[in-house]
């Protein structure tokens, strides 16, 4: 199994659930990552972000962009199949608001790199969105 990480968002997840620009781009990112076994990886919030983009296409006026109640529910269904680990650093919240230490400390090395989050993380489980505590 290939070690290496793919790291995306709610910008990335949310194409592979609802039809949007770069699509296709982000359906290609995917099925590479199941064929060469990597371990696609996002943020703790990614199921809160996602959900909110469906709700708010349900939302839209304009017809290209509006989706229906089925089509919301059936992407939220394919979004919580995914095989995605939600990585979440413990105290990861409550360090964002503490004062850095002396010297010049930048956000990356405050806190865990994802390699270092994989290692600790638990395995996935395949087909199901999964929340990885490090």
């Amino acid at each position: 199994m290939n070690q290496s990480l793919i790291a995306v968002d709610a910008s990335v997840t949310v194409k592979w659930v609802l039809d949007e620009q770069f699509t296709e781009q982000a359906q290609a990112l995917l099925a590479g990552a199941v064929r060469d076994a990597r371990q696609v990886v996002g943020p703790p919030h990614a199921t809160a972000e996602v959900c909110n983009i469906i709700y708010r296409r349900r939302l839209r006026t304009d017809p290209a962009f509006r989706i229906t109640d089925e089509e919301a529910d059936q992407a939220l269904v394919r979004f919580l199949r995914l095989p995605l680990t939600l990585l979440s650093v413990d105290d990861l919240y409550h360090q964002s608001f503490q004062s850095p230490p002396r010297g010049t400390v930048t956000p990356t090395q405050r806190f865990t790199p994802p390699s270092r989050a994989c290692e600790m993380s638990q395995q996935p489980r395949r087909g199901r969105v999964s929340l990885a505590h490090t």
